[in-house]
């Protein structure tokens, strides 16, 4: 059985009434500038059973370009949107309709483009559980496919790619903001951590010989060294009362985490009030005077991967959380740099980092202990070696599982356990700055022989990572 667990719930259709208010309508795409629509009631909750028909036409001989600002709707489990969505259309002149999309939980439009000056955005919700709905841009496409505006500029296009590049491409050169980009400071530990250049390859009867067999934690690792992985963060679940997932610190406002770990109860759907974050920490639960820097922060913005959960359970499990105030960097708080896949990883010693449980129970969930609870979880911080395996070794293990955006790493008894999920896989690259590499995902059990941990590839969100944290 795959872990995280997805549940599989039964939709149940419901007859549709229009809502009242402004729902649907015409909507006049400019030549130039936007504009926008939104879901009735909007900021406020949708309401159940809605059917909302919104027109979107552009000058003749244009096209259209939608964009989400704001998107939360009610969807299900997966790629169905079974619940509530927003499904846009095109009708081309010999009468064919194309469906160009069909939107639902945190997943909305994101450079959708038509081929014609109209599309259709249809949006529908059942008679249970409604949520904020959407605020969504149409305007004529400025910039060629693949690119976007700069944030400063209604004219000045920039593909993801460029963020952060090295070279100034937008105004005033804010694609290479160094609060955003970190890119002299990541990576770069103040206090030393502990490394395992010398020891994957050792027979594990060498190890023992040796005394360097570690004690058996993350599960098989063993404490770090107390805040050598400045970058690292608990994510705390307030609806659960728990440490529910790692993450990292990539920018001063800005922890990447996994898709899951957003989105824990499948049936709804996660506010930034559902979570805080735990940075400057080596022990989970002590007081301020043991952790002088140790600190818990709000969130302001929850952005899941458009593309989580598509094509398979677990693709493109990636997730933004952007924090209600900026951290200071100080030598227990610091980000890592990010893996723009230039560093070869395959079969490299890597670390995975995190606060799990520290013994093989069972299958492989994503969430830590609650408060309270007597598990085999660890109060400080663990790490443990990976050696990230060929993708042709991947995919054997799990035959149709694996999609592009994964990779799995095993240490032989090592693994990634609950409470695990979201945290970091990082590679040290030849400069010696960590890189972070993966996200903690899934895995069939813990420590299984045969069953390695499976993580998120950084560097193939990193184009979304960056159009994120730039544009928000």
């Amino acid at each position: 059985m795959l872990l995280p667990l997805v549940a599989f719930v039964l939709t149940v259709l419901y007859p549709v009434t229009r809502a009242q208010g402004a729902c649907g309508g015409d909507v006049v795409v400019p030549s130039h500038g936007i504009t926008t629509f939104v879901s009735p009631n909007y900021p406020g909750k949708y309401p159940n059973k809605a059917e909302c028909v919104y027109d979107i036409v552009a000058p003749a001989g244009s096209t259209i370009e939608l964009d989400s600002i704001f998107f939360m709707v009610e969807g299900g489990t997966g790629v169905t949107c079974g619940f509530d969505s927003l499904t846009v259309t095109e009708t081309f002149a010999n009468g064919s309709v194309v469906v160009l999309g069909k939107f639902c939980s945190h997943s909305g439009p994101q450079s959708l483009r038509s081929a014609t000056n109209r599309v259709v955005a249809t949006f529908r919700s059942d008679a249970s559980w409604n949520t904020f709905g959407f605020n969504i841009s149409a305007r004529v496409p400025v910039c060629e496919p693949g690119s976007r505006l700069c944030p400063n500029s209604d004219t000045v296009c920039i593909s993801p790619e460029q963020y952060c590049d090295g070279s100034e491409n937008c105004p005033d050169g804010i694609d290479e903001n160094e609060e955003k980009c970190q890119k002299d400071r990541c990576g770069r530990p103040a206090i030393t951590p502990k490394t395992y250049h010398n020891y994957i390859g050792i027979h594990p009867r060498q190890r023992l010989a040796r005394k360097t067999e570690i004690p058996f934690r993350i599960v098989a690792g063993e404490e770090s060294v107390p805040h050598s992985w400045p970058w690292q963060v608990a994510l705390l679940d307030i609806r659960q009362g728990r440490q529910s997932c790692g993450g990292s610190i990539v920018s001063n406002e800005w922890i990447l985490t996994a898709g899951h770990c957003c989105k824990a109860v499948p049936a709804a759907l996660p506010v930034p009030s559902d979570f805080k974050v735990l940075v400057g920490a080596h022990v989970l639960r002590s007081s301020s005077q043991q952790q002088p820097f140790a600190e818990v922060i709000p969130l302001s913005q929850i952005h899941i991967h458009p593309d989580y959960d598509k094509p398979l359970p677990f693709a493109n499990d990636v997730c933004l959380l952007k924090l209600a105030k900026p951290v200071i960097f100080n030598e227990h708080i610091s980000p890592a740099c990010l893996s723009d896949g230039s560093t070869k990883t395959e079969q490299a010693t890597c670390i995975v980092i995190g606060w799990g449980e520290t013994e093989p129970r069972g299958p492989f969930a994503s969430t830590g202990p609650k408060v309270g609870e007597t598990q085999a979880t660890s109060l400080n911080l663990q790490q443990a070696p990976a050696t990230i395996m060929p993708q042709e070794t991947c995919k054997a293990s799990y035959r149709g599982l694996i999609t592009a955006d994964m990779m799995c790493a095993s240490a032989g008894p090592h693994s990634s356990c609950r409470g695990d999920s979201g945290g970091p896989l990082v590679c040290e690259d030849e400069e010696g700055k960590f890189r972070l590499s993966g996200i903690v995902s899934w895995s069939k059990g813990c420590s299984r022989p045969g069953n390695p941990s499976v993580y998120a590839r950084v560097n193939y969100a990193l184009p979304w990572i960056r159009h994120i944290i730039f544009t928000n």
